[in-house]
């Protein structure tokens, strides 16, 4: 598909629309090839959100109500088969980022009140750098992107090529490495001690750092060779000295999406201290039921995570000052390794742990 895209961008006379046409081809080409009953789903669902993205923009009277309703007609497939066993019948992969992008567009839709391009909206959903995982576009970027496409130089080329080796050595090799490594002493089970917990913790961390980093590598390589500029989805998460500045830094382009879009209904009231704390929370709540309908991850989330933020918001912690000290160093250690703690949800087993947790009492 970028081959395609490459070649077409070689000759003046395609203008943007036939590339855009030349894409949603090979995006249904693509995902079709993958599984046709996956190309079905979506193109019922990409047809359904822009007959509601037209609709809020023809409306003149009620358009808060109708907004409201189509936002939840747009959730309600996620929740479906996040609920229920669907087993053979329906295939699908990637709707959890397809809900942002959908919910994005409905947003664009209610308070720019501009029509919806659909070429450009088709694009955007079915776009397969990022279709079953992050970074996250913003419809009005993409469409302006679409709009005029960003020349590829031959540097740019060579950059993009060596970027998609880093990402599949990232999410390949230095994932696997670090699963042997957390396998070997995760199976240790009830004789886990303090440094091994340790140890764990860290590797846990890495292995969701680099596989997430590893395919943004590869997401924003191949989307250059579109043509088009992918957000960055990591910058230096290490370097937090609060979760505020975490959630800044890390998968950002998800982050930003649910704190903009859940905050924005709190846009024009001005919050206290204690509302901000409870907001935060509420956003990690969303977060976590994004991620997972299980309830390990949407305890964690919410009162792990959003317990940490609320804390932080409360004691005036979350914007510390820029000036590396030896205090901010401590605060960044802390800050990664108490989220490298909630990591362990997503690699390994609820039993699995509880060991490693109860392995910090055991010295």
């Amino acid at each position: 598909m970028g081959l395609v895209l490459i070649i077409t961008s070689l000759f003046s006379r395609v203008s943007a629309s036939m590339r855009l046409i030349i894409m949603a081809l090979m995006s249904v080409l693509f995902i079709g090839w993958v599984d046709i009953r996956l190309l079905a789903f979506y193109l019922a669902y990409v047809a359904m959100v822009y007959v509601f993205a037209r609709i809020i923009c023809i409306l003149k009277n009620a358009r808060t109500v109708v907004f409201a309703s189509c936002i939840v007609l747009c959730i309600l497939p996620f929740v479906a088969v996040r609920m229920i066993p669907v087993g053979h019948f329906v295939f699908i992969i990637g709707l959890a980022f397809a809900l942002l992008r959908g919910v994005d567009t409905l947003f664009y839709s209610y308070y720019t009140g501009e029509k919806v391009s659909l070429l450009a909206f088709f694009n955007f959903m079915m776009f397969v750098p990022t279709f079953t995982a992050g970074p996250v576009f913003r419809f009005r970027d993409f469409d302006r992107a679409c709009k005029t496409f960003t020349k590829l130089t031959f540097a740019d080329f060579v950059e993009a090529i060596k970027r998609i080796i880093r990402g599949l050595f990232k999410t390949i090799v230095v994932v696997h490495v670090f699963m042997q490594v957390f396998g070997h002493f995760s199976a240790e089970g009830g004789s886990i001690n303090l440094p091994v917990s340790f140890l764990l913790i860290v590797c846990s961390y890495l292995i969701l750092y680099f596989n997430l980093d590893g395919y943004s590598d590869i997401a924003i390589a191949v989307g250059r060779l579109y043509g088009f500029i992918v957000p960055e989805n990591f910058k230096q998460p290490w370097c937090a000295a609060s979760f505020t500045q975490f959630w800044r830094s890390w998968h950002r382009t998800v982050s930003d999406w649910i704190r903009e879009h859940v905050f924005i209904l709190l846009h024009n009231k001005k919050l206290g201290r204690w509302q901000s704390a409870g907001a935060m929370v509420v956003v990690m709540a969303v977060m976590g039921l994004w991620h997972d309908f299980s309830i390990p991850v949407v305890l964690v989330a919410t009162f792990y995570l959003g317990g940490l933020l609320a804390v932080e918001n409360i004691l005036g912690l979350s914007a510390p000052k820029r000036k590396w000290t030896a205090l901010r160093v401590i605060r960044c250690l802390s800050v990664n390794f108490l989220f490298g703690v909630n990591t362990l949800i997503f690699i390994t087993d609820i039993y699995t742990v509880q060991s490693i947790i109860r392995g910090f009492f055991r010295f």
